[in-house]
């Protein structure tokens, strides 16, 4: 009868691996807390084939601390002994599987929180995305696509209304993706393209609209345009500007893709026949910029008047004694990383095979990338 009762005292004291109701959290490894001065999250994931490759984790976003724990083998999970405070509530499960958005919740002392079933989806379940705009003018772009950039083999075409240039790519995964556009010969657009987005499930993401220009349009982003010795030149290819704050770098170059070499075929190496530089080195923001004998802070044309690459190659500046330019920035958008405004300078020689002083009026460089 003694022996009896030391063994059912044993059994009533000794430590249990038995799941229950009250203690869901199947590897809760935190030490007993005063229910009253702590909270605890508690929820099932669905379906139940999951549940031994799900794991969820509660950060608490003031101290980045992070309580984790696993679900049942019915999907049940506890996260317990969490000190009050707010929190970010995210799961993680097989790839196959679309898991949920995180949950943000404030937790009080002492307070359970259920967040209910977590639901995780599976195959064209996840697709459920899209991603729209308008192109202008449609006749402008051939056809749309979207790559997503985890997985370049997972490509999506667009429908594109040829009359009114909306376009649309639907039933898409959560995920980032590169958006590419065929674009017909001889138009620009007035952003960058290729470019990346990110939709998440169940979200219908519109880019707006995208314009396109012509080459022959004078409104056509990105180009610089100017007069020298009589002649206005438009450059809409092969220009640019780089800019690091305080440093802008602005230029254009007129090349060919080949020339020919009295003793060989025709090679892929450029002739540069007329380029044109701004360099600044105090840009800070819009305004107007005097250059006056700064060798950091110029205007530099440079050109050849013979189609051949041993031709001389003939350059002025206005870094030189006796010239000077004058850059006005009115716009630096850094969203769409572009900046307009004008210029203009006289230029002196600067290479000992050019001669006399040149200028370089009416200089407009518009929506120039960056």
């Amino acid at each position: 009868m003694i022996a009896l009762c030391i063994s059912l005292l044993s059994g009533a004291c000794g430590k249990t691996d038995t799941i229950s109701q009250d203690n869901i959290d199947v590897n809760d490894t935190t030490k007993p807390a005063d229910p009253s001065s702590t909270a605890s999250i508690t929820g099932r994931i669905y379906p139940v084939s999951v549940v031994n490759t799900t794991s969820i984790s509660a950060t608490n976003t003031q101290s980045q601390t992070i309580y984790n724990a696993r679900p049942d083998a019915n999907g049940y999970f506890k996260i317990r002994n969490l000190p009050a405070g707010p929190y970010q509530v995210s799961f993680t499960t097989d790839p196959a599987y679309g898991p949920p958005d995180p949950h943000s919740l404030t937790l009080l002392k002492g307070q359970s929180t259920d967040l209910g079933i977590i639901e995780f989806t599976s195959g064209a379940a996840m697709n459920t995305a899209s991603i729209s705009g308008i192109v202008h003018p449609v006749s402008a772009v051939q056809s749309i696509f979207a790559v997503l950039t985890s997985d370049n083999s997972a490509g999506y075409q667009a429908e594109l209304d040829p009359l009114s240039g909306a376009f649309s790519i639907k039933k898409l995964p959560a995920g980032d993706y590169r958006i590419s556009m065929s674009k017909s010969i001889g138009y620009l657009s007035d952003v960058d393209v290729p470019f990346t987005v990110t939709v998440k499930r169940d979200q219908s993401l519109n880019v707006g609209r995208i314009n396109f220009f012509a080459d022959s349009d004078p409104q056509s982003p990105n180009y610089i345009s100017y007069e020298f010795d009589g002649t206005t030149h438009l450059r809409k290819t092969s220009v640019g500007s780089k800019y690091n704050s305080p440093d802008l770098h602005m230029f254009n170059t007129s090349s060919y893709n080949s020339i020919t070499i009295p003793s060989g075929p025709k090679k892929p190496e450029p002739v540069i026949m007329h380029s044109l530089e701004i360099l600044l080195d105090e840009v800070n923001g819009p305004g107007t910029y005097i250059c006056k004998g700064a060798s950091k802070s110029q205007v530099r044309l440079s050109m050849r008047t013979v189609f051949s690459r041993y031709a001389p190659l003939l350059t002025w500046s206005s870094a030189g004694s006796g010239g000077s330019a004058t850059i006005t920035i009115t716009t630096i958008d850094p969203e769409k990383r572009t900046m307009s405004g004008y210029f203009s300078a006289e230029i002196v020689p600067e290479s000992s095979t050019a001669t006399g002083n040149k200028t370089v009026s009416n200089g407009v460089f518009s929506k120039l990338k960056y």
